[in-house]
């Protein structure tokens, strides 16, 4: 929670230039409160944005489409958006488009969240490490985490399928322990269950 509150309420456009200082913040946002991958969110049009959900197209390894209920705290992100810009506009400006030497857009944000991670001294290697156990990819497995503790709560709304549909963890072995009776016949998750999920996963608080 330190670590997350360090980076999430950092001064990112004092230690950043243009552009990465006018998204990062969103971007870091985003990811903590909804447990997607930072290529998702950067694949992200204002089309995909509508209805109170996040709809993610295609998630790693061919995952199927997903919808996401956007958390209460990310409702203004999108309004802020999307003035003045069309529907298949990213929602996440600011990044070039995908060149014909890769298939992914969020390599630039990935590179200036190191940076800017690395001015905030959240920088964890442990006995000497080469590479930071702390990226990108730690808002995920936060996200992941609060979800999980708060699923053990009385009356969470919500199970360990709900998380699977929420972050899309097809591709792992919980969907297949009861493939035909949690998946298969009933179908992903209800509206309910992820929004309860979603909303379940509080920001860390603001450190002094």
């Amino acid at each position: 929670d330190e670590e997350a509150a360090t980076l999430l309420y950092g001064p990112v456009e004092d230690l950043m230039r243009p552009p990465p200082s006018l998204y990062l913040t969103d971007l870091m946002h985003i990811a903590a409160l909804s447990g997607m991958r930072l290529e998702e969110i950067c694949q992200l049009r204002l089309v995909d944005c509508k209805g109170g959900n996040f709809t993610v197209q295609g998630g790693k390894r061919g995952n199927p489409r997903r919808t996401e209920p956007i958390h209460p705290d990310l409702t203004s992100i999108v309004p802020q958006r999307s003035k003045g810009r069309p529907d298949d506009a990213s929602l996440i400006d600011g990044l070039p488009d995908i060149p014909d030497s890769r298939d992914s857009r969020s390599d630039p944000a990935s590179k200036s969240f190191s940076r800017y991670r690395r001015k905030m001294k959240v920088d964890e290697r442990p006995n000497g490490k080469a590479k930071s156990n702390v990226d990108f990819h730690s808002f995920r497995r936060w996200f992941i985490r609060k979800a999980r503790d708060a699923m053990q709560e009385p009356n969470a709304g919500f199970d360990a399928w709900t998380i699977a549909d929420v972050v899309g963890h097809d591709d792992e072995g919980v969907k297949d322990l009861l493939k035909l009776t949690m998946s298969h016949y009933p179908g992903p998750s209800g509206e309910k269950a992820k929004r309860a999920l979603v909303e379940a996963v509080k920001r860390p608080p603001l450190k002094n």
